[in-house]
């Protein structure tokens, strides 16, 4: 879904400033991806500002050339000084975009506001303003969704739809992703070494991560890849965050958890494979395989190698 959200930036961002959100999600991928793939989806946002008409503005070339510089300037930056040199020489760098980005769609606004006008005084429909509007969200004027149906029985809607159904939904209205703000994870993959990304609608993060807000209300799909030697208790930690595990598939490697939240992840599994974990009954002792086996309805393979 967050490939999704950065194509609409970059789509509203044809006909009106964008760079406040650009920021919140390259501060984001700073924060959770590192620099490496915060400077990718930097180096996206100025194109995407190239991409606009520069025609009539007195400094236009200079504005271009200055974002091209940018790239320049960072690869001279990055692998000179400390990582909290880097850090504050990209946010920077960053900052000085939003700034001139900014500066860029206030002209190009006043530029169609005047054509509008002209085209209106000479008798002729003003589609420049109608197709390219200037007016920013603002929430203070902001209204709330009209719906035809009470909001408890939409409510009830999205709680017992599929997650196919559900991501059809959010996709149709973002007000009920508002509603019900369950991110859908098709999967999840952690262990201790890999690097963090995103692909399409699913998410990889090294055990060191899983903290993040990200995995609040996080309504798991399709697979749970969780392989982690560093932290017996890693998994145990943030499966109270979870909203919902539907997960089919299931690897589990070097953990501890207890018969509850053995149940939880595995309640809609099909193959599990199970690698070194321990599964605890409420008086502390450990389930056999065979206990383990007759908790589950679908096909359990217990691995004696890491994967």
């Amino acid at each position: 879904m967050i490939n999704e959200y950065r194509n609409e930036i970059e789509r509203i961002g044809n006909f009106e400033d964008v760079s406040d959100f650009w920021e919140d999600t390259i501060k984001f991928e700073l924060e959770i991806c590192g620099l490496k793939y915060a400077q990718k989806l930097f180096n996206r946002a100025i194109l995407a500002t190239l991409k606009q008409d520069f025609g009539g503005h007195l400094f236009g070339q200079k504005i271009v050339q200055l974002c091209r510089n940018f790239n320049a300037q960072r690869i001279l930056y990055f692998g000179s000084f400390d990582k909290k040199t880097e850090y504050a020489n990209f946010t920077n760098a960053l900052q000085q975009w939003k700034t001139m980005a900014s500066k860029k769609f206030k002209f190009i606004s006043a530029k169609k506001d005047v054509v509008a006008k002209v085209n209106v005084v000479e008798g002729v429909t003003a589609t420049v303003s109608n197709l390219n509007p200037t007016t920013k969200f603002n929430p203070l004027t902001a209204s709330t969704q009209s719906y035809t149906l009470p909001i408890s029985y939409i409510y009830q809607i999205l709680k017992s739809a599929t997650p196919k159904i559900l991501s059809n939904l959010f996709q149709s209205c973002k007000s009920l992703f508002k509603l019900h703000s369950t991110p859908l994870c098709y999967q999840l993959g952690v262990n201790d070494e890999v690097i963090p990304q995103y692909f399409q609608q699913s998410l990889f993060i090294p055990v060191s991560k899983i903290a993040f807000p990200g995995l609040q209300k996080l309504h798991i799909v399709n697979s749970l890849d969780w392989i982690v030697e560093t932290d017996r208790k890693a998994l145990s930690k943030v499966i109270p965050y979870f909203y919902r595990c539907d997960a089919k598939f299931i690897h589990i490697d070097s953990q501890d958890l207890s018969i509850d939240e053995f149940k939880f992840i595995t309640s809609n599994m099909q193959i599990l494979h199970i690698c070194n974990t321990n599964i605890f009954n409420s008086d502390g002792t450990v389930l056999s395989q065979n206990e383990i086996v007759a908790l589950t309805s679908g096909i359990v393979r217990f691995e004696t190698i890491h994967w």
